[in-house]
């Protein structure tokens, strides 16, 4: 009986598959060619299998599964990697946009502060909503402290408040020579008024109020003493806090007006400073210019609480052959002189 006397190893040998048996002589015949000893990653597989010529067959293939496992580990590992490179793109790039939309804001808020604080030629450019507001506020204020403090209705005389302006600061503009926005000088005077009136120099402070606050003092001081006879005297010094707060907002819209490169005017319906009822028509809101026809919707005008507002141009000193009525006026009206009625507000129109 013949006994083999190759040694066994291992005792147990792997059955390989015809497969890997061809994949093994190929490898063989392809690793006899080549010199180098230290392999790319790519070409691992190949190094193995000329080793196992060299090496024992069972700890090359060994070697082979468990460099298979390392190299699909590594494989997830990049994939993990990936996606997590993936993330942080996208968390950056939502944070640049949120980013993107502050800084959007920031600058919308910085344009909006410049254009409220950009001064150009001395002036202050004011919307006309702006001006409206003010401008109505200002007539609610005067109509609300008559409703609340007077005792009486102030007649013709008692309104005439001529007196008590306030001569040192009042300040006779180019503007104020324009009587009639019907009838306008050319655009080129105008715009020549525009740029002296935006130029004066009212020596205003921050807060738009009068910057010599003891003639301010005097002037509302005088104020409350011409009106005294129609406050009660318990009201006198709430009367006197309102008409600070009236002629604040007095200022303010002198200084909104004065110092736009727009012309404002106002108009009363008593320009020659009578005290003679003016004819009005309530339904066209309009007053009359002549002798008042027979009419049944005409009526007379007691008390006018606010003038016409004319704007002509804009706020950059243009288009100054185009005018418009920014704020018309609000009127108390009555049968005669003895008996008001009702107030007619009107809102604002253009021509």
């Amino acid at each position: 009986m013949a006994i083999s006397k190759r040694p066994n190893t291992n005792g147990r040998k792997r059955i390989r598959s015809e497969d890997e048996e061809d994949e093994l002589a190929w490898s063989v015949r392809q690793t006899r060619t080549r010199t180098s000893a230290m392999p790319g990653l790519e070409n691992w597989e190949a190094f193995a299998m000329r080793q196992l010529a060299e090496r024992d067959p069972e700890v090359i293939c060994a070697m082979l599964d468990a460099t298979r496992a390392e190299i699909r580990q590594r494989c997830n590992k990049i994939k993990f990697l990936e996606a997590k490179i993936e993330h942080v793109k996208k968390t950056e790039e939502e944070k640049r946009c949120k980013l993107d939309d502050e800084i959007g804001a920031l600058r919308n808020e910085m344009h909006n502060l410049l254009l409220e604080k950009t001064e150009d030629f001395g002036t202050t450019k004011t919307s006309d909503d702006t001006i409206k507001s003010m401008w109505w506020k200002l007539s609610y204020k005067i109509k609300n402290i008559v409703s609340n403090y007077f005792t009486e209705w102030p007649q013709g005389e008692t309104i005439a408040i001529n007196d008590i302006e306030d001569d040192q600061h009042e300040q006779i503009t180019p503007a104020d020579h324009i009587a009639d926005p019907h009838n306008l000088p050319s655009p080129q005077y105008l715009q020549m008024i525009s740029k002296m009136k935006s130029a004066l120099d009212l020596d205003l402070e921050k807060e738009g109020v009068l910057s010599n606050r003891v003639n301010l003092e005097k002037l509302i001081e005088r104020t409350v003493v011409h009106f005294g006879n129609l406050v009660a005297d318990k009201k006198t010094h709430e009367f006197e806090e309102e008409m600070r707060k009236i002629f604040s907002d007095a200022w303010k819209i002198h200084t909104a007006t004065i110092t736009s490169k727009a012309i404002f005017i106002m108009q009363w319906s008593k320009d020659d400073g009578s005290n003679d009822d003016c004819p009005y028509n309530p339904e066209t809101m309009e007053f009359f210019d002549g002798d008042v026809t027979t009419s049944a919707s005409a009526r007379t005008i007691q008390v006018v609480e606010s003038p016409i507002l004319w704007k002509i141009g804009n706020g950059d000193g243009e288009n100054f052959d185009s005018y418009m009525i920014l704020c018309k006026h609000c009127v108390f009206l009555g049968e005669n002189k003895d008996e008001p009625s009702t107030c007619t507000l009107d809102e604002s129109s253009s021509s």
